[in-house]
């Protein structure tokens, strides 16, 4: 699974890093007095509209790909060995995606040290909502027509950013 899947990852980092590249150079404003990476995560649209939704539609054509051959895999190695294989390969994408957004982001305007806690609070809860949006692409797998999930993951990065993420700020920082 991790063989089939190769190609299509070194293909989707390398056109997200250099999308990400695209957008933080052309899309986040020059370094500023306020402006680093907790302000520029917590409320650059780019991220949510473009960024995350490009990964949400890689996460759903890995499903698709996966679909293909999922039959073949569940008689070789099990049901349950395969979903624990894809959730693992599942985390490692989560996070390789997180640590090149904000790195790029970082390497462009900096950090506030002052709100270090507020960013690793606010990346626990990204990473937990991109687990729950892959576990929603794995339904593909359990349904006749999973392509319709499509809609969950990206109704709740929209939800996520448009809403959790004001309420989180508001509770946690007070502005």
């Amino acid at each position: 699974m991790v063989k089939l899947l190769r190609k299509d990852r070194i293909k989707f980092y390398s056109l997200f890093v250099i999308t990400n590249i695209f957008c933080v150079i052309f899309l986040l404003s020059a370094k500023k007095e306020g402006i680093d990476l907790i302000t520029s995560a917590t409320s650059a649209n780019y991220i949510a509209l473009v960024m995350n939704n490009l990964y949400i539609y890689y996460m759903f054509q890995k499903s698709k790909k996966i679909k293909s051959i999922y039959d073949k895999i569940i008689c070789r190695i099990g049901q349950s060995s395969f979903f624990n294989k894809y959730i693992l390969n599942s985390i490692i994408d989560i996070l390789i995606y997180l640590f090149i957004t904000y790195f790029i982001i970082y390497l462009k305007v900096g950090i506030d040290m002052s709100l270090i806690n507020f960013f690793t609070i606010f990346l626990i809860t990204n990473f937990c909502n991109f687990f729950i949006q892959e576990l929603f692409s794995m339904l593909i797998f359990l349904s006749r027509k999973g392509y319709k999930y499509i809609v969950i993951p990206i109704i709740m990065n929209l939800i996520y950013y448009y809403y959790f993420i004001p309420f989180l700020i508001k509770i946690l920082i007070g502005y």
